[in-house]
């Protein structure tokens, strides 16, 4: 990432704040009414949900300081003549931000509270719209079965013990509190063993035999868990572009409340068709 006045790169980390409070905001949403999974053996399975950031702020003083000797962050490769430069979420995100707030500066609505709120909010909508978007899945992508009683309850085991197997039991946002809090980003590996296991988790999902009318609620696990994993490796590179992986974290609590409410949904249905799993 480039070099800035301080001044200048106190009001990127601001955007960058408002950035990702606004991804918060959108896949938050109303999630009062999100059922949280209950009954049978099937919605028994601990879905770690990542917790809100602390309120230290040591972490933010490092990447406003870029002349700090204590902060770890690291800079972006850079491009040799033959290569175009690289640029993370966060240095796009900086790099239009100073233009536009250079261009307030020229025209003097540099205090002008409306005019430097509407451009924080432009910059920010354009930021979140370029975020690279998880991989998704297609009905086609489902290995899809009868719908007899029998089916439906190979069904219901296989899901709760894929689950139960793969199913991270640490949640990333601890992880990566604690690697911001401390300024050690070596801590960061501990993810890695995370994003093996959600990426086995949507191998298996692959693999499993999907009643149809429980299709749609397979396709809508495997499309969050893949995001799961995308939120995932954007948090593993918080140091190097904070952006995507502060948006990361608030996408991953979209995903894991997605997943809850839909093992919900799945054991709903097999409840009504009468299956109980484990009886």
């Amino acid at each position: 990432m480039a070099v800035y006045p301080r001044k200048q790169t106190v009001v990127i980390l601001v955007v960058c704040i408002l950035a990702v409070g606004g991804v918060a905001f959108y896949v938050r949403g109303d999630s009062s009414g999100i059922k949280a999974p209950i009954g049978s053996e099937l919605v028994g399975i601990s879905l770690a949900t990542p917790e809100a950031l602390p309120e230290n702020t040591n972490w933010r003083q490092q990447f406003i300081d870029k002349n700090s000797t204590s902060t770890t962050f690291k800079s972006p490769a850079k491009a040799t003549p033959n290569e175009p430069e690289k640029l993370t979420a966060t240095d796009l995100l900086g790099r239009s931000f100073l233009t536009k707030y250079e261009e307030l500066q020229q025209s003097g609505l540099i205090a002008d509270a409306d005019s430097v709120a509407s451009i924080m909010g432009q910059v920010t909508a354009e930021a979140l719209a370029k975020l690279p978007l998880p991989k998704t899945f297609s009905i086609s992508d489902i290995k899809l079965s009868a719908s007899t009683t029998v089916a439906l309850n190979d069904y219901g085991k296989v899901l709760t013990n894929t689950f139960g197997s793969h199913m991270p039991k640490e949640n990333e946002a601890q992880i990566a509190t604690e690697a911001l809090t401390t300024n050690d980003m070596l801590i960061l590996k501990k993810l890695d063993p995370i994003i093996e296991d959600y990426k086995s988790l949507l191998a298996s999902l692959k693999t499993i035999n999907t009643p149809i009318p429980l299709a749609k609620y397979h396709l809508e696990l495997m499309n969050n868990v893949s995001l799961a994993i995308h939120n995932a490796e954007a948090i593993r590179r918080i140091d190097t572009d904070p952006v995507s992986g502060l948006a990361g974290i608030s996408l991953g609590v979209a995903a894991m409340q997605n997943i809850a409410s839909l093992l919900y949904e799945v054991n709903d249905y097999l409840l009504m068709a009468g299956v109980r799993i484990g009886s």
